[in-house]
């Protein structure tokens, strides 16, 4: 006999009658009543998605005091901490009780949507329990800020020279190095790498002198943490500065330079 009913405050004792065609019996068969109580605990997860408004990392938990019964645990994300909350797909796959790592993992860019918490349930043979342990979600966001640029290299067509930044002001203890890139104007980001990571409390990337111009007309600066780079970076324009010079009796008075809509401003010019 399966029981998944409540049994109320008062409720001690489970009774068995037999009957037969005619009657029930009069003295049933009496035996205690012991509800078992599985609860994980310490429910954590620390965001390691270092873009606003996306989740990605592990979740992980201790196991209850009594799992006598538990043969596996699920995750979900959830609309709130109470039973019957609205959730998502299962996290994850399910872990079994007795497993030496209580976690699953979020894959990074995980939209955060309307999801508040990550609920935990213990299984036994008969069901998943009705009331989750739970942990509030924190969404973790990490973008540098002031990038700037100026170009040292002063070859039509090239550039070099350090890309500078200010490191983040929310979560910089979960960024572990930068990336910095040039790129085309695309929506997917067609880029080179300018350098190698950058660790943190460094706030500088050098690129060496002569890298072509090309149809590159974007510097983007990404965080990394310990799981993942970010995929919003901060973009500010290349601008490629050249210096005045002379050529066949001809002097240019002015700097001249070339911004990322690829415009030459042509200044004054004068005879020698």
């Amino acid at each position: 006999m399966i029981i998944t009913q409540g049994h109320g405050i008062c409720a001690t004792e489970c009774y068995r009658y037999t009957k037969s065609a005619l009657v029930e019996q009069s003295t049933p068969a009496a035996f205690k009543i012991h509800d078992t109580l599985s609860r994980c605990t310490n429910v954590t997860f620390i965001d390691l998605d270092l873009d606003a408004t996306q989740l990605g990392g592990d979740v992980t938990w201790f196991a209850p005091d009594d799992v006598a019964h538990v043969i596996a645990y699920r995750a979900y994300l959830a609309t709130g901490a109470a039973a019957g909350s609205t959730r998502s797909a299962q996290v994850d796959s399910e872990v079994p009780a007795g497993s030496n790592n209580l976690k699953v993992f979020l894959p990074p860019e995980t939209a955060v949507g309307s999801w508040t918490h990550f609920t935990v349930y213990a299984r036994s043979s008969i069901g998943e329990q009705t009331t989750p342990s739970s942990e509030l979600l924190s969404d973790s966001s990490a973008s540098v800020t002031s990038v700037s640029f100026i170009d040292k290299d002063l070859d039509a067509w090239d550039l070099g020279g350090n890309v500078n930044w200010t490191a983040p002001v929310t979560d910089v203890d979960l960024v572990t190095h930068y990336l910095a890139y040039i790129a085309e104007p695309s929506v997917l980001f067609t880029k080179s790498r300018i350098s190698l990571d950058v660790p943190v409390g460094t706030n500088f990337a050098q690129m060496l002198p002569e890298q072509p111009h090309s149809t590159y007309t974007r510097i983007l600066v990404f965080t990394k943490s310990s799981l993942v780079e970010q995929s919003s970076p901060v973009i500010i324009p290349i601008v490629d500065w050249l210096p005045s010079y002379q050529f066949q009796g001809w002097a240019r008075k002015s700097v001249k330079y070339l911004e990322s809509s690829n415009i030459f401003e042509v200044g004054m010019l004068g005879l020698i």
